[in-house]
């Protein structure tokens, strides 16, 4: 990792939640690409990039121009291709009535009720993980 990686991080844990900073930062890794005025940043998960991408680019860029003095266009990648493997449907195709197009259709329903299940239950996580970021942030005020 690079040095200006490391001065990126800690720009941003200096103003982000302790919690939000080791969630969404620790795993990750950055390329930066100079004469392309590009960062390349891996989350180890798909859902941390997502994450990443969506809330926290702003506050990379401006990282980035505060370490460089130039401006970076962020990429945020996750570590693996893919973190969804579907199961592989199997159908005995020597016979002729095979009920293909039932059993994709049952798979697919399961799919979509397990994705159903983990998005609101990191919804709930999400939102928990929020109202810790602002119990901390009142102590803090607090303490000050």
């Amino acid at each position: 990792m690079t040095e200006q990686w490391h001065s990126v991080l800690k720009y941003i844990e200096e103003r982000i939640s302790k919690t939000s900073f080791q969630t969404w930062f620790t795993g990750t890794t950055a390329e930066i690409i100079t004469n392309e005025n590009t960062i390349i940043i891996t989350s180890p998960n798909s859902f941390g990039a997502d994450w990443i991408r969506s809330h926290y680019s702003d506050l990379i860029s401006i990282a980035m121009l505060e370490v460089t003095g130039h401006s970076f266009k962020v990429e945020v990648i996750s570590a693996h291709k893919s973190d969804f493997n579907p199961p592989t449907l199997t159908v005995n195709t020597a016979t002729k009535e095979n009920n293909y197009e039932e059993l994709k259709t049952d798979k697919y329903k399961d799919l979509m009720d397990l994705l159903n299940k983990q998005s609101t239950l990191i919804l709930k996580q999400q939102v928990q993980i929020d109202e810790l970021e602002k119990r901390i942030v009142h102590l803090e005020s607090k303490a000050q």
